[in-house]
């Protein structure tokens, strides 16, 4: 299936779900455009390139569904009233790449830093999707700033933190990939990573390659790093939401540092570290 057969299939099934009173859809170039009619209202962007790239031979019609069906619960999320006052054990954060844009429609999206690599953004949990805050919401809520951070901090911590564990030459990695949409988020759990601190034996290695996966690994030799990377690789290239490209190593000053590893064929890793960022 080309890109012009699934912006095809896409278009036509949005416009025949969607309320034409209330929302335009249309193509450009190489994204599909979801975009409320009325004045401030949300939008969508969909990337025609990234939904090719994730579409498994065999299986594009079952992808596209899968797209299709995110996109309606996003827009029917979209009209709902938005109040964090009241909805405060909704309130969660979501990380994403540092690329990832800090404000909507004008309107700066409540983020902060997180490594050179990914931002800390927070969200309302709206049941089947959730919506960033933005500074406009945080207003019409009375609270500050702080006060979400901290919301945010102690719904996180109340998330199951099970794992499914994996051996790779001597090596112990770890997955934690609930499907709640914060697998990544876990990472800012602190008790749960000074738990996994005490567990590895070897170095700690950490990966979010993507929101809905947490990976840490027991790094006790060379191949570890390799294989580290590469899973963080190949779950960011297919992941929904991609964050990190690069991989980190949890220090004993509880600080992510970003890893580089650079290995030719039959060659050991060479392990570069990126301090300071």
């Amino acid at each position: 299936m080309d890109k012009n057969e699934a912006s095809s299939f896409l278009l036509r099934e949005l416009q025949k779900s969607l309320d034409s009173d209330l929302w335009s859809v249309r193509v450009q170039e190489d994204h599909l455009l979801v975009e409320q009619k009325k004045a401030g209202g949300s939008g969508f962007n969909l990337s025609l390139n990234n939904i090719l790239r994730k579409m498994e031979s065999g299986k594009e019609q079952v992808h596209l569904e899968e797209v299709l069906r995110k996109v309606l619960e996003m827009t029917s999320a979209s009209l709902q009233d938005k109040l964090i006052k009241g909805n405060e054990k909704n309130v969660f954060p979501v990380l994403r790449s540092a690329a990832h844009p800090q404000e909507k429609q004008g309107i700066s999206l409540l983020n902060q830093e997180h490594t050179a690599e990914s931002r800390i953004f927070y969200c309302l949990d709206l049941g089947k999707t959730y919506v960033l805050i933005d500074r406009q919401m945080l207003q019409e809520s009375g609270y500050e700033e702080q006060d979400i951070y901290r919301i945010a901090l102690a719904n996180l911590k109340s998330l199951d933190t099970t794992f499914k564990k994996d051996e790779v030459g001597g090596n112990h990695f770890y997955f934690f990939s609930p499907q709640d949409g914060y697998a990544a988020s876990r990472i800012l759990n602190d008790e749960l990573m000074a738990f996994m601190k005490r567990k590895v034996t070897g170095e700690m290695g950490v990966a979010i390659p993507h929101q809905d996966v947490l990976i840490v690994a027991d790094i006790r030799n060379d191949t570890g790093f390799k294989v580290l990377a590469r899973i963080n690789m190949d779950f960011c290239v297919k992941g929904e939401i991609p964050i990190s490209p690069l991989p980190f190593l949890y220090t004993e000053e509880q600080t992510l540092e970003p890893i580089m590893v650079m290995a030719n064929p039959g060659a050991a890793p060479n392990v570069i570290r990126k301090k300071g960022e």
